[in-house]
């Protein structure tokens, strides 16, 4: 069995024996079990300030009506602890084999996700604990200062496109609450409905959700890519009202900072990021 830190105030006794078990498909320990309040799931993380956005994020979401986000049930920032509803059956969407209806999915899941962050609003002040996309996005200054003012193994072509699309984007984001990291395998089933878990908490663009949805699922064969991405930034712009080359241009600038997040100290890593990024530069003009 599990036993949380004394200190911790989760009211997160799971049971015990073989209703116990350790999840395997998390970067974040997950003990699976079943309390006096059904089933649920603790998860176990360092904690940050990104924790922290995660657990503010589904506090927030969790009140919405019709909200397709994981219930909290119960937290502990202190002590980087979740206690979450368990989605049954659970499975994600890559085992989907139309991309098409994955796409579909995906797309009403975000249409319901969003907030408007109003500097009014309490939870969005200057001591708010969400992460901001402008944040994430100030990492790749970084970029050409590693490497003498190059690209190294970045290919030069996608760094330049990226850093100007990046440039026009900012300069006319709107500020919402957003996941920050909406794919395939953060979409769950949960009896005949789908919910999402894992949200960052991000306050920028909602056209960047679409980004880390096209860099996925990762790893696989994709040998239709350019096509794919073609039907996936129809059914987004048509599902979701936005403009079909913004929705492209925050999949180029995902793709570079997905790489630069993944680059090892010996300039390796990132390399499925990169060949998608070059794959969506071929869509430079887009359909629409």
């Amino acid at each position: 069995m599990f036993v949380p830190p004394p200190c911790s105030p989760l009211p997160c006794s799971l049971g015990e024996g073989p209703g116990v078990r350790a999840s395997s498909k998390s970067a974040s320990p997950m003990f699976f079990g079943r309390g006096a309040g059904g089933e649920g799931i603790l998860k176990i993380g360092i904690p940050n300030r990104e924790l922290t956005s995660e657990m503010e994020c589904l506090r927030l979401l969790g009140n919405l009506p019709n909200c397709p986000t994981v219930r909290l049930l119960d937290c502990d920032p202190e002590n980087g602890l979740l206690l979450l509803e368990r989605l049954r059956p659970g499975a994600d969407l890559t085992p989907i084999p139309d991309d098409d209806r994955a796409t579909e999915i995906a797309a009403d899941v975000m249409s319901r996700l969003w907030i408007p962050a109003l500097q009014s609003d309490s939870h969005f002040g200057s001591d708010c604990h969400f992460v901001t996309l402008i944040g994430w996005f100030d990492g790749l200054q970084k970029l050409r200062p590693r490497f003498d003012g190059g690209t190294g193994p970045f290919p030069a072509r996608l760094v330049e496109t990226a850093e100007g699309l990046i440039r026009e984007l900012f300069a006319e984001e709107e500020t919402w609450l957003i996941h920050g990291d909406c794919h395939h395998y953060n979409i769950l089933s949960h009896g005949d409905e789908w919910r999402v878990i894992d949200p960052k908490g991000v306050i920028g663009a909602r056209e960047y959700e679409v980004g880390p949805f096209m860099l996925n699922p990762v790893y696989q064969p994709r040998p239709n890519i350019k096509r794919e991405t073609q039907r996936r930034l129809d059914i987004f712009s048509e599902r979701l009202g936005f403009d079909r080359q913004h929705l492209w241009a925050w999949t180029v600038a995902h793709s570079l900072l997905s790489a630069w997040w993944d680059l090892q100290e010996d300039s390796t890593g990132g390399e499925f990021a990169l060949a998608c990024g070059e794959a969506f530069l071929e869509l430079q003009t887009p359909k629409g």
